[in-house]
C-alpha cells in the first residue's frame, strides 16, 4: 500500500580500556608506589577492583576497590598487581603493575655496642654494609659522611649511622 514503517535503535559503543601508570616500578623495601588507574570513555558508573599475584597480598594495597591505591609490598622480590575496570555496561579490561622491591642494606657498627674512651682521647667509629654513610650527632666528628669517622667526645653520646647502598636504599 506504499506505507513505510520505521523504528530506531541507539547503539552505544563501550570503550572500556583501562590505563595504568606506572606499569613498572623498582623501589626499596618499605617504600610506597601510587598506582593510578583511569578508564577510557564513559567514566560514569565505572568501578575498579584490584588483585594480587601469588607472591603478593591485597593487604599491600591501601584499598582494593579504588582507582589510586598506595602499594607497599612487605617482601623483597617481584610483585604483580592487576586492576580490573568495569564500565557502566559491564564490560571489563585489565592492566598490571609490576613492582620490584629491593632489599635494604645491613649497616652495622663494628666497634660493638659500647666504647669507653678517656676524656680528651680520640676514637674511630667503624661502620660497614653501605656505600654512603651519615652519622649523628656529628659534632666533634672529623667527617660524618664516611664509614669510619674519628670522634673526640667531650661527653657521653650515642651515635647512630644511616647507610645507603648503590641502589639508593637506606637503613
Amino acid at each position: 500500500n506504499g506505507c513505510t514503517v520505521w523504528d530506531t535503535v541507539t547503539v552505544s559503543l563501550s570503550n572500556h580500556d583501562v590505563l595504568l601508570a606506572p606499569d613498572q616500578e623498582t623501589v626499596c623495601l618499605n617504600d610506597r608506589v601510587r598506582a593510578v588507574a583511569t578508564g577510557v570513555g564513559e567514566p560514569a558508573g565505572q568501578t575498579f577492583q584490584w588483585f594480587a599475584d601469588v607472591n603478593s597480598s591485597l593487604s599491600d594495597l591501601s584499598c582494593s576497590n579504588c582507582a589510586e591505591p598506595e602499594i607497599t609490598p612487605t617482601t623483597v622480590g617481584v610483585h604483580v598487581y592487576s586492576v580490573v575496570r568495569t564500565d557502566s555496561y559491564g564490560c571489563t579490561d585489565t592492566a598490571d603493575i609490576t613492582i620490584t622491591i629491593l632489599a635494604l642494606p645491613t649497616v652495622t657498627i663494628t666497634n660493638g655496642d659500647e666504647i669507653v674512651v678517656r676524656y680528651g682521647d680520640e676514637v674511630q667509629l667503624i661502620a660497614e654494609g653501605a656505600i654512603k654513610y651519615s652519622w649523628s650527632p656529628s659534632w666533634g666528628m672529623n667527617n660524618p659522611n664516611i664509614s669510619s669517622p674519628v670522634i673526640k667526645p667531650s661527653e657521653t653520646n650515642t651515635y647512630t649511622v644511616h647507610g645507603l647502598d648503590d641502589n639508593g636504599c637506606g637503613n
